[in-house]
């Protein structure tokens, strides 16, 4: 269902007329209509504006590696005439992508139609059922939230990008055309990014005003220290390609046990529930101020014990969330899995599982003791038998690299979901995602 088409690299796209005559196709370029006339014919105009576009984006490219990579990526989804992106990016892009990165490469991922045509009928069946018609009657609900079901590809590809800190691996852009061709840039290294890259501004200025809460790592003068990061030379992008394919196909797998949910509202609150979660671990994931990381990082196990109870794995939000931040759980089931990541990436993300498991026992945080921080963000009114007496006993602090656990705990997810897949077994009705999983008994 997410499937690589094309795998482009800079010696690839020379004269590659099975390319250009694929990507027309697939953008609708010349498309002949039933009757025999030709629809969106590609005119010497056309390729007049195509051109002047093209040469406007390669001289406006900044000379910085890592701005050129979102200015490529950019420049594909600015352009007015989706059916001529193809084109574009045939022509101009993608030769300033490899003139910027030669040994990098663009992956093209391929999903059918049917996917993105199937949950938007269905949510806007939803909208005539919730009356959000009336206030829209072209919309479908929640549509400004950037959360609904048919983005969970951009959001889960999203995790291949951001989810190893402090780096930047990948960009990638959903074309249109419902989203059924995904553009996958893979640059030949990786970026580091910094909030804190300048010392100087107003905004710092700001945080040495919050530096006294859950100690601002950039002070470097709290008991949690800076986030440990990985060196971008041995995070090369270009060499965790097994990883990208791997981390691919399970969002495939995902894909495809999304579309068999039949209950529109079932799958529509799922997806959104996975989406928040994404979003939350990566926020978590990629900032460097301790206070935000911890809050989006409770926030994100927050989102993922609701899908576990809601896919009734759990009997309740309350022991799914102690069971993601237990040690064994952690050893014994998500480094097992994080083990068998391909890649140097598999090696740095079982090393934040191993150094995780060690924090929690040096700094003496047990489920318990993390849920009852968890729930001072409702205030510290904490009417629970000895939830006051636990917090008491400790002194407020969690380090700085207890949140990157997010990344693993995500994979583990995608990744375990998925083995029902492969045990030959049908299953039929609104519940079959959670009837899969609960036969998987992984928890």
């Amino acid at each position: 269902m997410f499937k690589i088409a094309h795998k482009i690299t800079a010696e690839t796209i020379i004269g590659n007329e099975e390319l250009n005559s694929w990507l027309d196709e697939r953008f609708f370029l010349n498309y002949k209509a039933p009757d025999g006339s030709i629809h969106n014919e590609f005119t010497y105009k056309d390729r007049s504006e195509l051109d002047k576009y093209g040469r406007m984006v390669i001289e406006g490219c900044p000379d910085s590696l890592g701005l050129s990579l979102y200015w490529i990526r950019n420049s594909t989804e600015g352009y007015h005439m989706g059916n001529h992106i193809g084109k574009l990016c045939y022509y101009h892009i993608w030769p300033l992508f490899f003139r910027k990165f030669p040994l990098g490469q663009i992956w093209i991922i391929e999903s059918p139609k049917t996917w993105a045509d199937k949950i938007w009928t269905d949510q806007r069946e939803l909208g005539k059922k919730y009356g959000y018609d009336k206030m829209d009657p072209i919309g479908v609900p929640q549509e400004m939230s950037g959360l609904q079901a048919d983005y969970f590809t951009k959001n889960a590809l999203n995790m291949l990008s951001y989810g190893i800190y402090p780096l930047i691996s990948c960009a990638s852009i959903q074309t249109g055309l419902k989203s059924s061709l995904t553009i996958f840039h893979i640059p030949d290294r990786a970026f580091k990014h910094s909030q804190m890259t300048e010392e100087n501004t107003l905004y710092t200025r700001i945080l040495w005003d919050f530096h006294h809460v859950y100690d601002d790592q950039w002070t470097f003068d709290g008991s949690r220290g800076p986030k440990s990061a990985i060196n971008e030379v041995i995070l090369n992008p270009v060499k965790q390609l097994d990883y990208f394919q791997w981390f691919i196909e399970k969002i495939d797998d995902r894909m495809n046990d999304i579309i068999s949910i039949e209950d529109a509202l079932l799958r529509e609150k799922l997806v959104m529930s996975v989406n928040r979660a994404i979003t939350d671990a990566l926020i978590s994931v990629t900032s460097e101020l301790p206070y935000i990381s911890m809050v989006f990082f409770f926030s994100f196990l927050d989102k993922l014990s609701n899908i576990l109870y809601l896919l009734k794995i759990e009997n309740s939000e309350v022991n799914s969330w102690k069971k993601l931040v237990n040690k064994d759980f952690l050893t014994f089931k998500v480094l097992k899995t994080i083990q068998t990541v391909p890649n140097k990436a598999g090696e740095h993300l079982t090393n934040i599982v191993t150094s995780t498991v060690e924090e929690l026992e040096y700094s003496e945080l047990t489920p318990e003791d993390l849920r009852v921080m968890r729930n001072t963000h409702h205030g510290y009114n904490l009417t629970q038998n000895g939830s006051i007496d636990r917090l008491m006993a400790k002194d407020g602090e969690l380090n700085n690299d207890i949140p990157l656990i997010a990344t693993p705990l995500l994979i583990y997810l995608l990744h375990y979901l998925g083995k029902f897949s492969k045990t030959g077994k049908k299953h039929i009705g609104n519940g079959c995602l959670a009837d899969r999983i609960m036969n998987l008994n992984i928890l």
